[in-house]
């Protein structure tokens, strides 16, 4: 198990956020950690932004084999998924 004590201190946050803030750029090596979930969706909401700005992700070509089915995603699903986002996200900022 992976935790960072002193960050929990300093930070005042249950360990497995700061696990996650930790390791948000290196989803791979959590395993079945508890913050394996909020780094993928972290990722995720990265690569959703790069989208939205059309700048490609070097990143997310690492990371997506991970975080694609720890969210219950895949690469057919998620074009759609991206869009629903986006659609949703762009109505609230121009309400």
């Amino acid at each position: 198990i992976i935790t960072i004590s002193i960050s929990v201190i300093d930070w005042h946050l249950p360990a497995y956020i700061c696990d996650a803030i930790r390791y948000h750029h290196a989803i791979a090596e959590l395993g079945q950690h508890e913050a394996r979930s909020m780094v993928a969706i972290v990722q995720l909401a990265i690569d959703i932004h790069y989208r939205d700005q059309r700048i490609a992700s070097a990143e997310w070509e690492r990371v997506r084999h991970d975080v694609l089915p720890e969210l219950g995603l895949n690469d057919e699903a998620l074009p759609e998924f991206v869009d629903i986002i986006l659609e949703r996200f762009n109505a609230t900022i121009g309400a």
